[in-house]
């Protein structure tokens, strides 16, 4: 395994290009042989020898135009084939044989359950033959499957069936041929005992296009919102972009044993069985939206990322970023605008916001990798999607779309850079978009100060905004800052003198310098300021609000996005006075301006309830955080808990009655009035909860038991795991009896376990890894138990003793030789350990070095010398 450093400056392109390829996999009970017949062209005529990679593949025989090649006429050492090509035109055939049964690192061909699988992305491929493993290489493939028809009834490829049929033995064979050239991570191949739905869809051009999903035998009867969802993800395509499917079969296959959480190959998505089966008994509200998501996320790949793919790694969020903006566009459009916009903000910030500021911080286009599986990140996905959402706010809508079709008529069947992308947007919609791409550039999130002086004698407002972190010689990131204004009645003012973007009257300015100033003319009197409005930019915005002007924009702002932050900031200012004056904090029994806001919400509320149920959530420990830059996390926590247990005394009456009210719809509607009032009432039995008092925890139990739905059953499990009261055994008890059979569901059960805020947490979960269905070679049972405590629960996995990072080490060693990949995020929970204190540092530093020491995979080597090198 290559330890070489790549850089985006050494890029060059291929001395050889492939135009077509033919596969034969012959699947035996232990082994795998793969007959390869690729056509090469010699693009670099200068070049005497041809580079390709493969790794962990034993060479049965190699041919040049079907000539048998003697050892001593090729070299294959360092995961690397050598040969010496002298004609411009010629075909390579190579026979080698592979283990996918014995692959815990799920990359290649795999075993999982019932069956063979692929995972080819990023570098995957050429762990099942010898090829030009990069996305530059296109061509076209025809795949041959054999296997025992009885072991391995379905037998999938990319592309067509073209041909079938019975052999000796027991055994079958399939041929597909698909007629799209693309790059080897998106070929797949799947082999295994599966059932299948189908399904059809007429595209707007009359074509009829066959849809399937296959899922392991007896899993039917949890595929039908899948299927909806992907029918409604086609449609929403053609309305909305004008792009069409170009497959007469789109399949996708459902697998338990998945390091992602789906992959887009041409015509055959992968997918974790996570974002496939679903029913209201065992997927909450929330995992009815993600599943829904992220099928819309993988077939809006078919466009922005299949036809127009990446010309190198450095530019995976050309398809990440982009097609990450569109499933969002999709999530606003089915659900809410504002809703979903507030929980990819939180997202961002809790997660994008500290690895911009941790040791893994890169730029959206990384300038170098050791090992390419550890920059899909949420920089890459999610502030790549944030760069994007930029262009459509700054261009406008229409200008964005005249962009992407013309991005398509220009690329389509090409592999690009970012450059492509943004010359499209310039030349479609004749914005400059001076220094955009500096955004892709330069990594870390900007920090902008904004104040506001209003001059009664001329009735005008000058806003000053600062990027107060722009680094000596930086170039100047453009920020498109929207804004709007109220009066101190709640009404919104109108602005005059600039154009007005949306329907809230809404204004944009863009700061492309380190200062620059605003001027807003014809204003009767002093305004509030609405800033930053749908969080138009991935800044940290502060900005001089009083806590007066706070309460009034989250009573009245017609964005509902500010809205909500309004009250975050309010909850936050509460939070963080608390650990600031810590040890000498009490909790002051004056009611906080938040809880006046809530309150007013919750007794006549002006939103809907799915939005209300966001406004009373308050910021989680790693926000608050990335907020302050180090803390003890154990105060954190425990004034955090103190401000919920303030919320639920003093808001007992209205929550106990909105709880009462709303536990009568108790069905399994999906409709969003229905999901909404279950993420309010939930969210009141949680703060009710915070009283400590019996009578809430049976009402937690009975809501438990008698549930029609798993988002009522995950709510009120939550709940009761985090109290050391007498009903916690009995509901983790009945839990685990009622779901033991079901996979999914029991990866909840880990989980709610996992995040206890209980002091015993850490030797709970050290239980739960003997338990029978604890199972650390499976991503998803990993992720549930070990992963959520150490990315989810800062207070017990940064407990002063350091236990919790010792018992991070150890997995993520143990993971290292299973499975490299999930270990290198599993290491990530150390990303902010020099944000602690002496103690914990040392503790955190003693586990780190513990794993340096070992014989580590290229994965964890370079995560790990990255946060050591913080120290």
């Amino acid at each position: 395994m290559s330890s070489e450093l790549k850089r985006l400056k050494d890029y060059k392109p291929s001395d050889f290009s492939i135009n077509e390829v033919s596969l034969v996999f012959d699947i035996k009970e232990d082994k795998v042989t793969v007959s390869s017949d690729i056509s090469l062209i010699k693009n670099n005529l200068k070049a005497k020898h041809l580079y390709l990679d493969g790794e962990d593949l034993k060479i049965i025989e190699i041919k040049i135009d079907n000539q048998i090649l003697d050892k001593n006429e090729y070299t294959y050492k360092n995961d690397t084939l050598k040969l010496a090509i002298s004609k411009s035109r010629c075909s390579l055939q190579t026979t080698i044989e592979i283990d996918p049964y014995r692959n815990t690192r799920l990359e290649g061909l795999y075993a999982s359950n019932t069956g063979l699988f692929t995972q080819c992305e990023a570098e995957g491929f050429r762990n099942i033959t010898f090829f030009l493993d990069r996305p530059d290489v296109m061509a076209k493939y025809k795949t041959k499957i054999i296997a025992d028809k009885k072991k391995f009834p379905v037998l999938l490829a990319n592309g067509n069936l073209c041909s079938e049929g019975s052999l000796d033995g027991g055994r079958h064979w399939k041929t597909y041929d698909d007629p799209f050239p693309k790059p080897s991570y998106l070929f797949a191949l799947v082999a295994a005992k599966l059932d299948h739905i189908s399904d059809s869809f007429r595209t707007k051009s009359g074509k009829l296009a066959e849809l399937l999903i296959f899922v392991e035998p007896g899993k039917l009867h949890l595929t039908s919102f899948a299927m909806d969802s992907l029918r409604n993800s086609i449609k929403w395509d053609e309305d909305v972009y004008d792009l069409e499917l170009d497959l007469k079969q789109y399949k996708i296959v459902a697998v338990s044993d998945f390091n992602m959480g789906a992959m887009e190959n041409k015509g055959l998505n992968i997918f974790n069985t996570k974002y496939i089966l679903a029913d209201s008994n065992t997927a909450t509200d929330r995992d009815f939206i993600m599943l829904d998501r992220v099928i819309a996320h993988e077939y809006f790949h078919n466009w922005t990322g299949n036809r127009v793919t990446c010309r190198d790694w450095f530019q995976l969020s050309l398809k990440e970023g982009l097609t990450v903006f569109r499933d969002q566009q999709y999530g606003a459009d089915r659900y809410s605008h504002s809703v979903t916009r507030i929980q990819e903000v939180r997202q961002l910030r809790s997660v994008q916001f500290p690895e911009d500021s941790g040791p893994m911080s890169h730029p959206v286009r990384p300038s170098q990798y050791l090992e390419i599986s550890n920059f899909y990140t949420s920089t890459i996905y999610e502030k790549g999607a944030e760069l994007v959402r930029m262009l459509n706010t700054i261009i406008g809508k229409d200008n964005f779309h005249k962009g992407m079709k013309l991005y398509f008529e220009r690329h389509d069947g090409e592999a690009v850079r970012i450059e492509e992308f943004l010359s499209a947007m310039r030349d479609a919609s004749g914005h400059k978009l001076r220094n955009f791409e500096s955004w892709y550039e330069i990594k870390g999130t900007p920090i902008v100060k904004g104040k506001s002086v209003f001059h009664t004698s001329n009735k005008t407002l000058e806003i000053c905004f600062r990027h107060m972190n722009l680094k000596k010689g930086e170039m100047t990131r453009p920020i498109p800052i929207k804004l709007g204004l109220i009066d101190k009645e709640g009404s919104s003012i109108n602005i005059t003198d600039h154009q007005q973007i949306d329907e809230n009257g809404s204004i944009l300015f863009i700061l492309d310098k380190e200062q620059d100033n605003l001027i807003i003319r014809d204003i009767e009197s002093t305004p509030i300021i609405s800033v930053l409005r749908d969080f138009s930019a991935p800044v940290k915005m502060d900005f001089e609000h009083s806590s007066d002007d706070l309460v009034a924009l989250a009573k009245h702002d017609p964005d509902e996005f500010n809205r909500w932050e309004a009250a975050q900031k309010l909850v936050i200012k509460t939070i963080i006075d608390g650990i600031k004056s810590f040890p000498d904090y009490k909790l002051s029994p004056n009611r906080d301006p938040f809880i006046s806001v809530l309150e007013e919400n919750l007794i006549a509320p002006k939103s809907e309830a799915l939005f209300l149920a966001e406004m009373g959530t308050i910021p989680g420990e790693q926000y608050v955080l990335e907020i302050l830059g180090s803390l003890d996390p154990s105060v954190c926590h425990n004034i955090r808990n103190d401000v919920r247990r303030k919320i639920s005394t003093q808001l007992r009456e209205p929550l106990y009655s909105i709880y009462n009210d709303l536990n009568k719809n108790s069905d399994d509607d999906f409709s969003r009035k229905s999901v909404g009032e279950r993420a309010l009432k939930n969210l009141a039995l949680n703060y009710l909860l915070e009283n400590d008092e019996t009578e809430f925890f049976e009402l937690a139990l009975s809501q438990l038991k008698n549930s029609k739905n798993m988002t009522d059953t995950m709510a009120a499990f939550s709940g009761l795991v985090n109290f050391a009261c007498e009903h916690r055994a009995e509901a983790i008890d009945w839990f685990y009896h009622k779901w033991q059979s079901e996979e999914l569901v029991l990866d909840k059960w880990f989980t709610a376990q996992a995040l206890s805020r209980l002091p015993s947490t850490l030797e709970e979960i050290e239980k739960l890894t003997k338990h029978e269905k604890f199972d650390l070679k499976n991503p998803n049972r990993m992720r549930s138990l070990i992963g959520a405590f150490c990315h989810a629960n800062q207070n017990q996995f940064n407990r002063i003793d350091g236990k919790g990072y010792e018992l991070c080490a150890s997995y993520v060693l143990k993971l290292d030789a299973i499975n490299p990949q999930i270990a290198a995020r599993l290491a990530r929970a150390f990303d902010s350990w020099c944000r602690f204190g002496k103690e914990r540092r040392q503790h955190a530093r003693q586990s780190l070095d513990l794993i340096k020491k070992s014989n580590c995979s290229k994965d964890l080597t370079e995560v790990i010398n990255k946060i050591l090198a913080l120290s």
